[in-house]
């Protein structure tokens, strides 16, 4: 183990998860109490790259005190998630930088959607890829695949009827408008419109004679249940499509409890 005032001798990787400030906050306020960097030294490979502790060292270097590093060469630039989720978990956000930075392609794609539609990474996985999300290991571990142009085509038709519903709110129920903001209404209507099955035009007739059904609400399955409610309205037999790679059939409104709703919703 080595130590330095010397900040300059490390070189920090864009891959790696952005600095989080309220973290490095409370970190530089430990420190000041009580100065235990020499406990815990920052790891870096032979070139020199911090694979872990980049906040430990703009710490020190914020507070300008000598930084502890030990250099271990078989470190290598992809140990730092592994690393780094035996601390603080990472965030979507901070494995789509990862991949980007290393220059896979479809995250690419993801990030530069993103920033042309100003959605929140959750919500637009949820759109991209149905209620899967493909959040999962398939995420973290590099694997997300970004829609084709045919499939691009499907979703734009999804966020426009996201709008037209949100517009028609906005005109006809004014003191209630602020849902359409809210991400538990976005989330329970991209939801709901990723099941095959249910036909927009249809719908959006029955959401304009049954709006007085909708309100506002603190969960997400809230939503999602009125607007169940509403494409059920005049049905004589209820039949939910299974949702595209789903583990558990959605049963018929008529046989759950909002208890068991839930539940099954709660994973999306």
């Amino acid at each position: 183990m080595e130590k330095t005032k010397n900040y300059k001798i490390f070189e920090h990787l864009e891959c790696n998860r952005k600095i989080d400030e309220n973290a490095l906050k409370k970190l530089m306020e430990s420190i000041q109490s009580r100065n235990l960097l020499a406990f815990r030294p920052i790891s870096v490979n032979d070139k020199m790259q911090v694979i872990d502790g980049q906040h430990r060292l703009e710490a020190a270097r914020r507070l300008n005190l000598e930084i502890y590093y030990e250099v271990q060469k078989d470190l290598k630039v992809s140990d730092i998630i592994l690393l780094n989720n035996n601390q603080k978990q990472w965030k979507l956000d901070d494995y789509l930088n990862y991949w980007c930075e290393n220059g896979n392609d479809e995250y690419l794609k993801l990030k530069r959607y993103l920033e042309e539609t100003h959605l929140k990474i959750n919500l637009a996985l949820k759109l991209l890829n149905g209620n899967t999300g493909q959040t999962g290991p398939r995420f973290r571990s590099g694997k997300f695949v970004f829609p084709d142009e045919k499939n691009m085509e499907e979703i734009k038709g999804v966020m426009d009827n996201i709008i037209l519903i949100k517009d028609y709110i906005k005109k006809k129920l004014p003191s209630i408008a602020f849902i359409t903001k809210t991400s538990n209404f976005t989330t329970a209507l991209v939801e709901f419109l990723n099941i095959k099955s249910n036909d927009f035009e249809t719908f959006f007739k029955k959401f304009q004679f049954k709006l007085d059904l909708l309100r506002p609400c603190s969960r997400k399955i809230d939503y999602y249940l009125i607007f169940r409610e509403i494409n059920n309205w005049r049905k004589r037999h209820i039949e939910i499509e299974e949702e595209e790679k789903s583990d558990e059939k959605i049963p018929p409104l008529g046989r759950v409890t909002k208890a068991r709703a839930q539940s099954l919703f709660d994973r999306l």
